[in-house]
């Protein structure tokens, strides 16, 4: 196994939709914390009556600001933490976050083709939680990790599959949970 820098943690995020194109969709932002040494710190979830895209974006913005208002989770370790990784299997976020999300900034919140940019104060909060880490010394880096490979592997084997396998199940899990209690399924 490849070893990981002793100034690095991880936020695995992933959603679970229902009904994604159609007015009485539901989602689950995902994310899992973990430590250079791969145990897990925290997750969490939100649910939403949002889009599939909404849900990716919200599940890292929560991963992040669940660590950086709560700089416990970062100054517990020694060495400190000067890097955090953020793994999605959502290239719309990933490449929002490391290659457009300034340009739109820039742009008056319009893509390249002039229309509006959507999830706007979303995006307009990744850039507050972007400055603020990089105020705090700490590099964000956005990985884009193809996800729903349906195959069980373990930490050992390639940790970045293993726990972005691990938030999938977990945010359909969630969503099953939350169908039942509204007394729908899939």
């Amino acid at each position: 196994m490849t070893k990981i820098k002793e100034d690095k943690i991880f936020i695995f995020t992933d959603c679970a939709s229902y009904h994604n194109n159609y007015e009485d969709k539901k989602g689950i932002a995902y994310y899992t914390i973990v430590n250079n040494k791969l145990e897990v710190l925290k997750d969490g979830f939100k649910a939403f009556n949002k889009s599939n895209n909404f849900c990716e974006l919200y599940s890292i913005l929560l991963g992040l600001t669940t660590i950086l208002r709560n700089l416990e989770l970062v100054d517990q370790f020694d060495p400190p933490i000067h890097e955090i990784e953020v793994v999605s299997d959502s290239e719309y976020c990933i490449k929002g976050f490391s290659e457009r999300v300034r340009d739109w900034q820039l742009r008056g919140w319009k893509t390249k083709a002039k229309t509006p940019v959507k999830n706007i104060e979303l995006w307009k909060k990744g850039i507050e939680i972007m400055d603020f880490a990089k105020e705090k010394g700490i590099e964000l880096i956005f990985t884009h990790q193809k996800g729903h490979k349906g195959k069980k592997i373990s930490k050992e084997e390639n940790y970045m599959i293993y726990f972005q396998e691990q938030c999938d199940t977990n945010a359909n899990k969630h969503m099953n949970e939350v169908l039942s209690y509204l007394g729908l399924s899939r």
